[in-house]
């Protein structure tokens, strides 16, 4: 069996090719992978029309094609050959410009991409509901991301001054609620991604310990999740919630939002906090540093629920869903 995957260029953001990376290793032997990553990483037209024809060039005449995420459009390459579509999350359709740029990244991004693929796979329930608002298409499965198999089970006592892990600085990542829930609590908040001004102005107003790191590799991102008390994620918009099973299955509790997907992922062995609540989300830290038992009982449920999202189980899936499409 050959696949070959495409991915964006190696210029842009790494989570899906670290996602992708992990499956892609665990394949059976009997499964050639090659590797693809578009030549242009921004989204002009002119961009856009070389990577199709790279895509096109590159695309497998007998085998599977794996359209990774975010060039959904690069699809366009692959009319006649037997395609696999990822759908990580409908964000691009929600950080639109205007009127125009939304319907241009409907057609090109979700519509024809969607219509095209043979299997649309998406990471979670709720990035299948959002794509079904938009897009009418049968052939739509769900399969989850796999947590990184480097990632082991490292149970340790709280520190005294306890150590919150916060990855990620976007907007839709809450730090800035975070840095106004911590303001009344002895703890240190450590922030993974490039602070922006406003949200330093906040850390320095509210006189916050913190620390700050960004740009880490995957052997230090693993070493944060390792050294932090608990992991900080009450985002407000995500296809999936990756730090979710990461601080799970290091044995960490997790603090999170109580909406899809997040309720899907972590199940009940989370703390669920209104998003856009700073008390809701004060209240949550304070309980998890304050009610040892509390806490040990969702970091143990927390080590049973991400089973499923173990890389045996996600790879399997994949080669299931290619074995079909060359039947």
């Amino acid at each position: 069996m050959e696949v070959n995957y495409f991915f964006r260029s190696k210029n842009k953001a790494y989570s899906i090719e670290k996602v992708f990376k992990t499956i892609i290793e665990a394949m059976p032997e009997n499964v050639v992978s090659k590797n693809i990553y578009m030549p242009r990483a921004d989204a002009s037209p002119i961009s856009i029309v070389k990577n199709i024809l790279f895509t096109y060039k590159n695309r497998n005449k007998h085998g599977i094609n794996h359209v990774t995420g975010d060039i959904h459009y690069c699809i366009l390459g692959l009319i006649g050959s037997k395609v696999v579509l990822t759908i990580h999350d409908l964000v691009f359709i929600k950080n639109a410009r205007n009127p125009i740029d939304r319907f241009f990244k409907w057609v090109l991004w979700l519509y024809i991409p969607a219509k095209i693929a043979n299997k649309v796979v998406c990471i979670s329930e709720k990035t299948k509901l959002d794509l079904l608002k938009y897009v009418k298409v049968k052939n739509v499965s769900v399969i989850y991301n796999p947590v990184d198999p480097t990632l082991k089970k490292n149970i340790k006592e709280i520190n005294d001054i306890p150590v919150i892990l916060h990855i990620g600085v976007g907007w839709n990542k809450n730090l800035e609620r975070v840095i106004n829930a911590i303001s009344g609590i002895n703890c240190q908040l450590r922030i993974i991604g490039k602070i922006k001004e406003k949200q330093l102005d906040l850390l320095n107003k509210f006189n916050i310990n913190y620390s700050n790191a960004y740009s880490l590799s995957d052997q230090e991102i693993a070493d944060e999740y390792r050294k932090c008390d608990i992991v900080s994620f009450p985002s407000l918009y995500e296809g999936f919630g990756m730090p979710i099973i990461e601080g799970q299955i290091v044995g960490r509790a997790v603090l999170t939002s109580q909406i899809e997907p997040m309720t899907e992922i972590g199940n009940d062995a989370v703390h669920y906090v209104n998003p856009y609540s700073i008390e809701s989300i004060a209240d949550g830290f304070k309980m998890l540093i304050i009610n040892k038992e509390y806490r040990e009982n969702l970091i143990n449920t927390g080590l049973i629920n991400v089973e499923p999202f173990k890389r045996k189980n996600i790879t399997y899936s994949y080669f299931k869903l290619y074995n079909i499409l060359l039947k």
